[in-house]
C-alpha cells in the first residue's frame, strides 16, 4: 500500500495499491499510469480489512498530518493515521516512512511495533531525509 501517493509513481513501480484523498491526483495518475492500482481513499480512514498488506509506504503523508497549525489536532490526526496503518498491516508487516522530520517517532510509537529503525540519508540537495522502518509483531502479545 502506498498511503497518500499524490502524483508519485513509486507505488505503481512497486505494484502497490496507491491511495490518496485527492480525486484529481488519482485521476491524473490513472491516465499517466493505467497499469497501476489507483484509489481515492482517506488515509485517516483506510477502507481495507485488518491485516490486508505486507507493507505500507509513506512518503510524506505523516509529515502532512503533522503540519497543522493546531499542534494537538496535528498529533491526534498523525496518531489516528498510524493506528490505521498498523490495523491494515499483516502480522510481520512493515511500515516505511520517509520524512524530513527527525521527530516523527513520537507519533509512530502509538502502535505496539515489534521493532523499529531510523536511518538518516542526504538527498541531492544535501537535505536530511529520515527513513523509519517499523515492523508489526508477528503474533499478538498478551499481558497477564
Amino acid at each position: 500500500l502506498h498511503a497518500g501517493c499524490g502524483t508519485s509513481t513509486v507505488g505503481a513501480d512497486l505494484g502497490a495499491v496507491n491511495v490518496d484523498v485527492a480525486p484529481d491526483c488519482i485521476e491524473a495518475m490513472r491516465k499517466q499510469r493505467p497499469d497501476g492500482d489507483w484509489r481515492v481513499a482517506d488515509c485517516l480512514d483506510l477502507p481495507f480489512a485488518q491485516n490486508s498488506f505486507d507493507a505500507v509506504l509513506d512518503k510524506g503523508t505523516l509529515d502532512a498530518f503533522c503540519c497543522d497549525r493546531d499542534a494537538k489536532r496535528a498529533a491526534r490526526r498523525a496518531e489516528q493515521y498510524v493506528r490505521g496503518v498498523f490495523r491494515v498491516l499483516r502480522p510481520g508487516g512493515v511500515l516505511f516512512v520517509v520524512s524530513f522530520s527527525e521527530t516523527r517517532l513520537r507519533h509512530l510509537k502509538v502502535a505496539p511495533w515489534a521493532a523499529h529503525t531510523v536511518d538518516t540519508l542526504r538527498n541531492e540537495r544535501n537535505q536530511a531525509v529520515h527513513v523509519y522502518v517499523l515492523r508489526k509483531p508477528r503474533k499478538r502479545r498478551f499481558v497477564v
